[in-house]
């Protein structure tokens, strides 16, 4: 048998060493990366009258669903796997997952603007011209009807599921308790209310009046006006921070964004955004800001405690809709000229690539059905 010498033994166990310093380098970064979840993104694509399904594991389109009409706005329902698209007119349906087939909704109702689920996911709330519709999601039934003396084209429910508030036509907010249908009360907001939200703990509702340079602060519990805050231009959205202290307004009219303190009812400052900022998305924990600037075709960075952008990315034509996936990881865009959807690395804030997702894509959401 051959014996080895000291240096030859020296040499394989630097060897050996080297090769599993090797191995642990890779399992380390291996285990610091892993690869995204398969997690999907729907898009809305008007132009084809379709709902896109893209796959954001391996960014390929994954589905086309076609639709008997235009879709303009998806909601995902609570505790389920559904999304219910609907036209902005008329026309709805309901698609499920793994399926990913659309079926029309029980109802077709005149004139649907707006859906607002139960925590629980168990009611739909259905804004349209002839009122609110409650419709009873799992045996798929309308048990009530909310009547108003003008259209109701916008919905939503506090966050502790006690209150509907519908905002008509009418420029009225109106208050019906949410477990009987009892109307609790009308209040005047604006000239031409448009986003409205909902502060956490329920008490407190801000509508943005689209006619003029105002957003109007009501009390919930007392259904009164507490303030009009005048701002620089109008504001056609209203994004809350998570942690319900601050209200985002974008002004596509000069191009700007007023930060509001929720609790006082006053302006913060304002600053400029890209040219006609049309959607934004907040991280859950409140600390960064994505903007869309439908006239400019890129995504604002916002770090929001610091007020500072921290990056500008070109992603398309002309985004109008946002959507962070469950682990944050990435953004996605809808470019309703670009007929694709933008996908931004969060981390980074760079583009990673675009893909095609049908003509005029208006909408986009990201499920979080893979998070567990």
């Amino acid at each position: 048998m051959t014996q080895l010498t000291q240096s030859q033994i020296t040499n394989h166990k630097s060897q050996m060493t080297a090769v599993v310093l090797a191995a642990l380098a890779l399992v380390s970064c291996t285990h610091s990366l892993p690869p995204p979840k398969p997690y999907q993104a729907f898009v809305a694509s008007r132009g084809s009258r379709c709902v896109t399904v893209i796959n954001l594991a391996t960014f390929k389109r994954e589905r086309i669903i076609p639709l008997s009409f235009a879709p303009q706005r998806l909601f995902v329902r609570p505790k389920s796997h559904e999304i219910y698209a609907i036209s902005g007119s008329g026309p709805a349906a309901v698609i499920n997952f793994p399926q990913l087939q659309a079926k029309p909704l029980a109802i077709q109702p005149p004139g649907l603007k707006d859906v607002a689920f139960s925590p629980d996911g168990t009611r739909a709330y259905l804004a349209t011209s002839a009122g609110i519709l409650v419709l009873d999601c799992q045996h798929s039934r309308i048990f009530q009807r909310l009547h108003t003396d003008a259209p109701v084209v916008r919905v939503a429910l506090t966050p502790d599921g006690k209150t509907l508030i519908g905002e008509s036509a009418a420029a009225e907010l109106i208050f019906w308790n949410a477990a009987t249908g009892e109307k609790l009360g009308v209040v005047k907001v604006g000239k031409r209310p448009g986003s409205m939200v909902i502060l956490p703990h329920s008490q407190k509702a801000f509508v943005a009046d689209e006619g003029q340079n105002t957003i109007t602060a009501v009390d919930i519990p007392s259904r009164q006006v507490f303030s009009n805050i005048e701002i620089a231009a109008p504001p056609s959205l209203l994004a809350l921070k998570p942690d319900g202290g601050e209200i985002f307004a974008l002004s596509p009219q000069n191009s700007t964004m007023t930060i509001l303190d929720a609790a006082h009812d006053s302006v913060e400052q304002s600053f400029p955004t890209g040219s006609d900022p049309a959607a934004a998305v907040f991280r859950a924990d409140s600390s960064v800001l994505y903007i869309a600037n439908a006239g400019d075709g890129t995504v604002t960075t916002l770090e929001v405690n610091s007020r500072t952008v921290t990056a500008s990315t070109h992603v398309g034509v002309r985004p109008v809709a946002l959507a962070l996936t469950p682990d944050e990881r990435f953004l996605v865009a809808a470019d309703s000229a670009g007929a694709s959807l933008a996908v931004m690395r969060t981390k980074s804030s760079d583009l990673l690539t675009t893909i095609p997702a049908g003509s005029e894509p208006v909408d986009v959401v990201a499920p979080g059905w893979f998070a567990r």
